[in-house]
């Protein structure tokens, strides 16, 4: 069991870093185009001390973010008002996948937190979460995972090729 859950996390990880990959790759075609793409290399600020959730920008308001999570993802809240710092400005559009770091969740319905840091990671969720059922698992012959062959939950299958350069969490 525990291997199965590690197969499907480090499914997961290639995935959102396969979708960032064709996200970067799709921006490249024009001049103006380009410029965003050389602001996505730039890695986006960590908080080592807060916690973390990633959704789907659904409405703005002057300082403040709904967010809802995405399908097959768990934060504990479906949806959280976050009021973004007052030195961010809000130019986030519904519909965009974002990244918050972010304070004590207020007792209130739905959740509400202060952002410490925000960053859009995506025009929409689709293009760096991909949702699925692992197929099939190949590994080498001393048993570390090399690819893995899964169904979408759009019934097409995505092969993610895993090297010693992919970023593992266990």
């Amino acid at each position: 069991m525990k291997k199965i859950m590690a197969v499907l996390l480090a499914a997961l990880m290639m995935m959102s870093l396969a979708g960032c990959t064709q996200n970067q790759a799709g921006n490249e075609s024009s001049s103006s185009e380009q410029e965003s793409s050389s602001v996505a290399e730039v890695q986006p600020p960590v908080v080592a001390d807060a916690a973390l959730y990633r959704g789907t920008v659904t409405e703005t308001s002057g300082q403040q973010l709904t967010v809802e999570q995405y399908d097959g993802r768990d934060y504990g809240e479906v949806v959280i008002v976050f009021t973004l710092p007052e030195e961010v400005e809000n130019t986030f559009q519904e519909g965009e996948y974002v990244e918050i770091y972010y304070g004590a969740l207020k007792e209130s319905a739905p959740a509400q937190a202060d952002a410490i840091s925000v960053n859009k990671l995506a025009d929409q969720a689709e293009s760096v979460v991909t949702n699925g059922i692992i197929k099939e698992v190949t590994t080498s012959e001393d048993g570390t995972v090399t690819d893995l062959l899964l169904t979408d939950s759009n019934g097409q299958e995505v092969v993610f090729h895993i090297s010693e350069s992919t970023q593992r969490s266990i």
